[in-house]
């Protein structure tokens, strides 16, 4: 139990940790490539939306079950 607790804590830290450093980068891009921060969000949103879909499909290639693949592919 208190090895579940600690792995869950630290796994929030990491997301944590992990969100404003690519927020920071982001921000950092967007000023370095005089880019508007509107369209480096919509980037950074448009790819953490994208990025379970690309992880559920690898797993079902992974897993030989196309059926999977082709359902995550439809919606």
């Amino acid at each position: 139990m208190l090895l579940d607790t600690v792995i869950v804590v630290l796994g929030i830290v990491g997301l944590t940790r992990g969100a404003d450093n690519l927020v920071f980068g982001a921000s950092v891009l967007a000023r370095n490539a005089v880019i508007s921060p509107l369209m480096i969000g919509l980037a950074v949103v448009a790819f953490g939306t994208l990025t379970p879909e690309i992880f559920s499909a690898d797993v079902a290639a992974r897993q030989d079950n196309p059926k999977l693949a082709i359902d995550n592919a439809r919606g």
